[in-house]
């Protein structure tokens, strides 16, 4: 056990296209090498990425949760993750926008798959390419995705769109974002 971990990073390169990664990982850390099995029950990790792929702005994110990564299954868990982040700069055109996640997560590195039974999602953008300055999305469902077979699909039971006065509501709405052509479908009014 490692009370009060704490790693700092300050990553910089060509995938970065020229920007900079400072983050900051803290939690207590178990790690059991009879079960493989590394655990963070209060992580919380801070990153900032400046300039590269936000050029002119910024981007920030936290995540909280309890993490608990099976070293030999490649498969990590973060039960009550809480997300934020927030961007700013020329892509958005000088806009900005911020996105809330939260829920329990599972990442299967070995699959290449995320899994998520229960998720809530609110994000907001506002100014530069927004027709009437402002849009709001908020939504919860489940996620199943596999980025390496392009496949899988995000499940809202609610969705609702706020874009230039007017509002969209949607149920059983199913993005399948990953697909060779991304679809939506669902009921909507």
């Amino acid at each position: 056990t490692i009370a009060g971990m704490k790693i700092v990073s300050n990553v910089n390169g060509k995938p970065l296209a020229g920007g900079t990664i400072q983050a900051l990982l803290t939690g207590d850390t178990k790690l059991n090498l009879a079960t493989q099995k590394l655990s963070i029950p209060n992580l919380a990790l801070d990153a900032k990425l400046a300039g590269g792929h936000v050029k002119g702005g910024a981007a920030n994110a936290k995540v909280n949760g309890n993490a608990q990564f099976d070293l030999g299954k490649q498969v990590l868990l973060i039960n009550g993750m809480k997300a934020v982040a927030d961007a700013s700069g020329e892509l958005f055109q000088g806009g900005k926008a911020n996105t809330n996640i939260a829920g329990d997560i599972q990442l299967d590195l070995a699959r290449s798959q995320v899994k998520s039974p229960r998720i809530t999602l609110n994000s907001q953008v506002e100014g530069g390419l927004v027709p009437g300055g402002k849009l709001t999305q908020s939504g919860s469902g489940n996620l199943d995705l596999n980025w390496a077979k392009n496949q899988g699909a995000v499940n809202l039971s609610d969705l609702m769109v706020q874009l230039a006065g007017m509002e969209i509501k949607g149920s059983k709405v199913q993005l399948q974002p990953l697909g060779a052509k991304p679809a939506i479908s669902g009921q909507f009014q």
